[in-house]
């Protein structure tokens, strides 16, 4: 391997300039502004439109369970000997019960949230039963898993939509770090009736939790009741047969005191909470649950915060915009620039070629004539400079082949154009349309395409029959001629040689069209009788992959490749926007016009 192919195969280590991701940046504005001003605007419609919510906010005291009020002992004052698990135990299930649907579903009902507008849509309707669920069913019926009944009830109710659920979920509760109060928050988007719900709330949890504690307390006051009677029982049988009066009456205390117990047992049972009167709270414990501060109504809605929204979308939309165009970047495996094709082939580049936009009837086949203060014809120029430098002694380069690896590349404009500026500096050009498939540079030029190489080649004309003058000074044109059955094998013929040395004698420079090298073999074959090659390749078009295919395949035909040249390229990309800028501030406002 000579040391051209190793520099080719191996891997470029370029320093990376910030320039290049600007450039990346500016090649997918569009894209890039598309996506921040969307993201921007569609935040700030859905921001504006979003009904305001509020919360309110009550604290609560939740302090350890207290002794008996009016009967304080050693043990109700030994409040330090619960530890601290239990009472953290403790802390975290009032937490649950406060938010517990038993307690939040009498403020729902006893506000009539259910007849709101917020909530009177959510209207319980039985899901339709899919045929999956009877397949499953079937299934299940087989293994046991569950009943038919089961089946058919949980199909009933799945999909359904609980108000009180949704109610629920507006209701958060959180402690305050190291201390024992509880942050009991409401949210709607009412703020007088966040606050009024939040209010009730906590009302009915500190009644709860004092209901609970009486009870509680009067049952175990029954059981000692009833074990004092029953002691007192035992007494009195051993003094008093059965049938004694005091016997009956103590009996009869006890059937009672049992009735007291049961009753209180059964009030105590889930959803059986009853009220209870303030001659029952004689001598029993104080509540442990205190509402410390009240909720108030607050004006300012915690939903949506709209500042917020706008920044996180100008952020998101940012970033999405500039994820996406480097997004878009690694999945493009097109050439963009000379640095593209620097990473793949070791070619010597010549220039680029921008884009110009124009009109459907409008050609630029011929532009470094017809516009020649344009910056598309100093391009031109440019190449044709590079394109002398590279003849040496050793070397000389006067006859040039221009091939592109795709149709519709830009060849056949490059090399009409080269061939123009090349007479214009004075030299006698020869310019040979090759491409026997499809040509075109005789539509270029107006010349007859009746006669030429294909005519030569075929020994049907001479060389000076198919030589054609055109209207600009040094420059003749030699068309395809009549499309012949095998154009590969005209061209790898002996007398394409002597065609060549022939016009070396009697011209300057000659330039070649040819196919694609991609699609046909006849590029090819005339590279390696040609004194060097010219690829002309397409930005944003040409894949890196055809690049290289393109190299290895002129490689191995040891063809020499004196150039390439980037063709279509926008004024914005790369280096070739500050060549267009200082070109433009040079010959000003006549650049602009002829563009």
């Amino acid at each position: 391997m000579n040391p051209s192919e190793h520099h080719y195969h191996q891997d470029i280590e370029e320093e990376i300039d910030l320039s290049d991701y600007w450039r990346i940046l500016k090649r997918h504005k569009i894209s890039v502004l598309t996506i921040f001003f969307v993201t921007v605007i569609m935040v700030t419609v859905i921001s504006v439109l979003m009904t305001p919510v509020y919360r309110s906010t009550v604290t609560l005291f939740i302090d350890q369970e207290t002794g008996n009020v009016l009967t304080i002992s050693d043990n109700n004052m030994a409040l330090g000997a619960q530890s601290y698990a239990t009472y953290k135990e403790y802390f975290q299930s009032q937490k649950e019960i406060i938010k517990s649907r038993g307690i939040l579903e009498k403020t729902f009902r006893g506000f009539r949230l259910a007849q709101t507008p917020e909530y009177a849509a959510l209207n319980i309707r039985p899901k339709s039963r899919p045929w999956s669920a009877s397949v499953r069913e079937f299934f299940q019926n087989i293994t046991g898993g569950s009943t038919v009944e089961d089946s058919q009830t949980i199909e009933k109710y799945s999909g359904q939509t609980d108000p009180v659920e949704k109610f629920m979920k507006t209701v958060k509760v959180s402690d305050v770090r190291n201390t024992r109060l509880l942050k009991l928050s409401v949210e709607h988007a009412d703020p007088i009736m966040a606050s009024n719900l939040a209010n009730d709330i906590a009302q009915i949890y500190v009644e709860r939790n004092l209901a609970y504690i009486s009870k509680s307390e009067i049952l175990n006051l029954h059981k000692n009741e009833f074990l004092k009677l029953q002691a007192k029982l035992d007494e009195l049988s051993k003094i008093y047969k059965g049938g004694h009066p005091q016997i009956i009456r103590l009996k009869d205390k006890i059937e009672e005191t049992k009735r007291k117990i049961k009753m209180e047992r059964d009030e105590n049972a889930p959803g059986q909470m009853q009220e209870i009167s303030t001659s029952d709270l004689t001598g029993l414990k104080a509540n442990n649950v205190s509402v410390q501060d009240w909720a108030k109504p607050d004006y300012k809605p915690v939903r949506p915060k709209k500042r917020k929204n706008i920044l996180l979308a100008v952020i998101v939309g940012l970033f999405g915009g500039v994820g996406f165009a480097f997004f878009m970047e690694a999945l493009d495996n097109t050439v963009k620039g000379d640095e593209d094709v620097r990473r793949l082939v070791d070619w010597p580049f010549l220039g680029y070629i921008p884009m110009v936009r124009k009109k459907k009837e409008e050609s630029i086949d011929k532009i470094v004539y017809e516009k020649p203060k344009s910056a598309l014809s100093e391009t031109y120029r440019t190449i044709r400079t590079g394109l002398l430098f590279s003849s040496t002694v050793e070397n000389p380069v006067k006859c040039v082949l221009l091939t592109s690896p795709g149709e519709q590349e830009g060849k056949s404009t490059t090399a009409s154009n080269l061939s123009i500026v090349m007479a214009q500096n004075n030299k006698k050009v020869l310019l040979v349309d090759a491409d026997m498939r499809k040509p075109r540079l005789h539509q270029v030029f107006g010349v007859n395409v009746d006669k030429g190489l294909s005519t030569y080649l075929s020994g049907q004309s001479s060389f000076e029959e198919i030589v054609c003058p055109t209207d600009i000074e040094n420059l003749h044109v030699i068309p395809s001629g009549a499309h012949p059955p095998d154009p590969a094998e005209l061209l790898a013929s002996h007398k394409m040689e002597q065609f060549f040395a022939y016009a070396k004698a009697h011209f300057d420079y000659i330039f070649v069209d040819m196919p694609p090298t991609m699609v046909v073999t006849d590029a090819v074959i005339l590279s390696k009788v040609v004194d060097g090659t010219i690829i002309v390749l397409e930005s944003g078009r040409t894949s890196r992959k055809v690049v290289s295919m393109v190299g290895h395949t002129l490689r191995s035909a040891k063809s020499r490749v004196i150039g390439y040249i980037i063709n279509k390229i926008k004024s914005q990309s790369g280096d070739y926007e500050h060549y267009y800028r200082y070109y433009s501030r040079y010959y000003g406002k006549d650049v602009r016009k002829d563009m």
